[in-house]
């Protein structure tokens, strides 16, 4: 049975703690769980307490999501802007903080927008287990299966296939064979969310395309991370909606 579950990010709307989150997700079987730090600060500042790791050992797959965010340089515009990776002390301070929470949560990757580091070399210096995760529409790199294919010539990466994402581009999604083959056995698992009309990243279980989507996603069958925004006001009563959805479209008991 491949493992299953949510990004923490999904929950973003409910002001309840992480602990509480994460003892949510494991109550109604989610068996995998990716920890969104969406930014530098949240990153570097967080701590993992005896109760936490208690909460993340249930979990049979636990993967990070890298900061993709940072405070705007002009906050008249936008209050956040593009997190950019460079050879400078925060973001050696970040990789460091990701570098210990690997080996403390035994996680199976951390994953990394492309766009997010120029130049990738500087990553070989820490003992990060990277996973590239390939980008929309609304994105400049990470956007074809020809940037991964020439991203394996350079870097031993691992690779997260967001299926949302490839809807953005094509439709069909006919070119996710195409990603399929190229990023192979670099493959560890996917993000999983839907769309109706033009709203993306929305719970598989209430999406237009979610046919498609669970198409490939039992084709590729890899470990699951659900990505959907969860809203409402009944947190248990959404999750447990989405997590079902899974089960029966993997027919698990």
């Amino acid at each position: 049975m491949i493992p299953f579950g949510l990004s923490t990010g999904t929950l973003h709307r409910f002001d309840i703690s992480l602990e509480n989150k994460l003892k949510i997700l494991s109550k109604y079987g989610a068996t995998a769980v990716e920890l969104v730090l969406i930014l530098p600060e949240v990153a570097t500042s967080f701590e993992i307490t005896k109760d936490l790791y208690s909460e993340f050992e249930k979990f049979e797959h636990v993967s990070i999501h890298a900061p993709f965010i940072m405070p705007s340089a002009n906050e008249s515009k936008s209050p956040y802007q593009r997190m950019t990776y460079s050879d400078d002390d925060i973001s050696k301070k970040i990789f460091e903080k990701l570098e210990n929470l690997s080996k403390v949560l035994n996680v199976e990757a951390i994953v990394f927008h492309p766009e997010t580091i120029k130049d990738k070399s500087i990553l070989s210096a820490f003992n990060l287990k990277v996973a590239m995760e390939n980008m929309d529409q609304n994105k400049l790199e990470g956007i074809d299966p020809e940037y991964f294919s020439e991203m394996n010539k350079k870097f031993n990466f691992q690779y997260v296939l967001d299926l949302h994402h490839v809807y953005t581009h094509d439709k069909t999604m006919k070119i996710t064979d195409e990603y399929i083959e190229v990023m192979g056995d670099r493959l560890q698992y996917l993000h999983v969310s839907g769309q109706t009309n033009n709203e993306g990243h929305l719970p598989i279980n209430v999406s237009e395309n979610k046919s498609l989507i669970m198409s490939f996603a039992k084709k590729v069958n890899k470990p699951i991370i659900l990505e959907g925004t969860i809203s409402g006001t009944d947190i248990e009563y959404e999750v447990k909606k989405e997590l079902d959805y899974i089960r029966k479209e993997f027919q698990i008991e």
